[in-house]
């Protein structure tokens, strides 16, 4: 009886939970139904009936009754957005081709997205910028041809269908031909403007020839939540350091500069407190406009202003009852929000703080002269004690619970696991409000003599300690973690998804290949990382510059791994041992063709309880330099070789192996019966993740 009359308590003092509720059973009835129609019998529809008839049980008909028209609102929505991009995506793929217009509301690296309308999923247009001529705000009519996006290989890599899902991108199409219809007002141009004054803004915080400072970066992306000018190798502190979040702009930062601001208020008593809380809010949504209109910002600011409001108003405020009217608000206004990690998180996190909160109010401090001793005849040592001792433990608190309830997510999205990231948010809890004030200074102050030069040096100060406090806790071993387990020491991996492959035998094992720059650094390495190898030597096997511009990149990412050149192979090879196992690379054979340019060697591995030689794109003279005996394998990789390939069965059959693998590079006259029935023959076609 007790329970429930504390449930109907909570409900009456939360009356916006099962609206909120019904609203996201609604929204997953859609996506799981796949339209309005099978939603009504998906499993999901049974969670919109829960959140009405629990308020029907407890007497609370106005909160039934939202509920079940925010429900009902959200499932027809939500289901018409779903049936117009499913109908989109017909018409692009049937068609070849895809016509439509709209208005640009984002600019993208390469392209930017096109929104039809407002009741309408936006469609992504990539391609070069300068050519199509967009610009943000612009009515334009495009047509182009649908991407074709693969998946990534591994959980944990960047899912480009997975990104358009939680942004309510209904297709991605590659430019063809376009029109710019002109220009006329909206809610863009708003935040066209916003951008115009944060690139005025971040040209002062960042001077020309001032790029390559990590805490410029730093600034540039805490204050103004510009990421754009923050380097990879700036950004994995953070991100090693489990504290990203303070790149983004998001409830933290408008927590912090609404702090500020107020202080400043009661500081100067310039301004009664009547005036001075919407002058406040004021100026906190022009710093949300400035710095993008994220949705954690918006969603910040939402929620202060209804906080604000209820205490202009005179009225209770109930910060579960706010929570839950900026998450329905933000559903009802966009349904794929849903499936966005930055929404799951910012939402999580917050109310993981808010029971953090909650659960310190309600404890009885620590430490305390006496618990009968009222608090009026303390002394001032015994209230400082007690001061520090509530903020610590709060700030302990808040930050544990904080990262409980954003680890299921961050798992379930980024497929990591960064077991430090409590103790780095406690340790940069007393700086983040000093940099941001010395960084609103500067931003603010900057131009003014010897007062902008001042105010610089506080806030790059500032600035660099963060970066020595992130940075200490990410250098400690095992700060970035795989949500997977490492892979067992006998395991081996074949990675297609460049021209040629790539192929990690053991772990920690050999790496052959890694592409250059670019696909070591979004490929490679990702693919590695999620997959729970880590490799202790990379050969470069090829003579292309290309084969060897990501070995830098792997070595930074796997600090103490070597490097292994075709250039640099002794003449009778090289051989090193793991945990893993014993590794042979056999060097390749000089060719007496000039046009032949490939110097691919082969490799041997021989683990505790397999044997693999990889062929990859060496030639049938080199596999033949390699003693009769190494050639014995249990698997045998090949690949191509444009001049000798090795695809002679009898020298095949030779090796005894059980399995032989066929890379999607492999131009292979052999079929099953000239290796069977002694071994399989296994073509690999597309790309992706096998198993070795």
């Amino acid at each position: 009886m007790h329970v429930l009359r504390a449930v109907r308590r909570f409900l009456a003092g939360c009356p916006l939970l099962p609206p909120l509720a019904a609203v996201a059973c609604a929204i997953l009835a859609v996506e799981g139904g796949r339209g309005v129609a099978g939603a009504l019998v998906s499993p999901w529809a049974l969670g919109v009936a829960a959140a009405v008839l629990v308020a029907v049980a407890f007497r609370l008909w106005r909160i039934s009754a939202a509920a079940l028209l925010c429900g009902a609102v959200a499932l027809l929505y939500a289901g018409m957005l779903a049936e117009d991009g499913r109908a989109m995506r017909e018409r692009a793929f049937s068609r070849g081709s895809l016509e439509l217009q709209g208005r640009v509301v984002r600019e993208l690296e390469r392209g930017c997205i096109v929104s039809p309308g407002w009741n309408r999923p936006d469609v992504v247009v990539r391609g070069d910028r300068n050519r199509m001529g967009f610009a943000l705000g612009d009515s334009v009519r495009v047509r182009g041809v649908p991407t074709v996006e693969e998946r990534p290989p591994v959980p944990g890599m960047f899912d480009p269908a997975a990104w358009r899902r939680g942004q309510g991108i209904a297709i991605s199409l590659d430019f063809v031909e376009g029109e710019n219809l002109g220009h006329t007002f909206s809610f863009t141009d708003i935040r066209r403007v916003g951008l115009d004054i944060r690139a005025r803004l971040l040209r002062r915080m960042m001077p020309p020839g001032t790029e390559a400072d990590p805490r410029r970066q730093v600034l540039c992306a805490m204050v103004l939540g510009d990421k754009s000018s923050a380097e990879d190798e700036t950004m994995d502190v953070f991100r090693k350091g489990g504290c990203l979040h303070v790149f983004a702009v998001s409830g933290l930062h408008v927590g912090l500069v609404f702090g500020i601001f107020w202080k400043l208020f009661l500081a100067l008593r310039a301004v009664r407190p009547k005036v001075a809380r919407p002058l406040i809010l004021l100026l906190v949504g022009a710093y949300v406009l400035v710095t993008g209109c994220a949705v954690p910002a918006v969603r910040a600011f939402l929620m202060l202003a209804l906080m604000m409001l209820g205490l202009m108003l005179r009225r209770r405020v109930g910060m579960a009852n706010i929570w839950c009217f900026a998450a329905l608000a933000t559903l009802l206004a966009s349904p794929c929000r849903l499936f966005d990690a930055g929404f799951l998180l910012s939402f999580s996190v917050y109310a993981g703080i808010c029971l953090g909160v909650h659960f310190c109010r309600n404890d009885a401090p620590l430490i305390h002269p006496d618990p009968y001793l009222p608090r009026r005849l303390w002394n001032k040592r015994q209230r400082r004690m007690d001061l520090w001792e509530r903020n610590a433990r709060a700030c302990v608190v808040v930050s544990l619970s904080a990262w409980l309830v954003s680890l299921p997510v961050t798992v379930c999205f980024f497929h990591t696991v960064t077991p430090y990231s409590v103790l780095t948010n406690i340790a940069i809890a007393a700086l983040l409000l000093p940099l941001m004030f010395c960084g609103l200074a500067f931003m603010l102050l900057g131009w003014v003599p010897l007062l902008g030069a001042a105010v610089e040096w506080c806030a790059l100060q500032s600035s660099a300690w963060l970066i020595a406090v992130v940075g200490f806790f990410a250098g400690l071993p095992h700060a970035y973690l795989a949500a997977c387990p490492p892979q067992p020491a006998d395991s081996a991996m074949l990675l297609t998804r460049f021209s040629g492959a790539c192929c990690v035998l053991g772990n920690p094992g050999l790496l052959v290949n890694c592409g250059n720059d670019k696909t070591a650094s979004f490929t490679v390495q990702p693919a590695l990382f999620h997959s729970g190898y880590r490799p202790a030597m990379l050969l470069v096997s090829g003579k292309k510059a290309s084969l060897a511009g990501g070995a830098d990149t792997m070595q930074r990412e796997f600090p103490g791994m070597g490097v292994l050149r075709y250039d640099s192979l002794p003449p009778g090879g090289f051989s090193f041992r793991t945990a893993a196992g014993e590794f042979s690379v056999f060097p390749a054979v000089e060719s007496p063709n000039a046009a032949d340019s490939n110097r691919a060697p082969v490799v041997l591995w021989q683990g505790a309880s397999r044997r693999i030689l990889y062929v990859g794109d060496a030639s049938v003279d080199t596999l033949l330099s390699v003693p009769e005996a190494e050639r014995r394998a249990d698997t045998v990789v090949i690949g191509r070789h444009p001049l000798q390939p090795v695809m002679d069965p009898e020298l095949l059959r030779a090796t005894g192996a059980k399995r032989i693998i066929l890379l999607p590079n492999a131009e292979s006259p052999l079929r099953e019966r000239d290796v069977a029935p002694q071994a399989e023959l296994v073509p690999l076609h597309g790309n992706g993740v096998f198993a070795l």
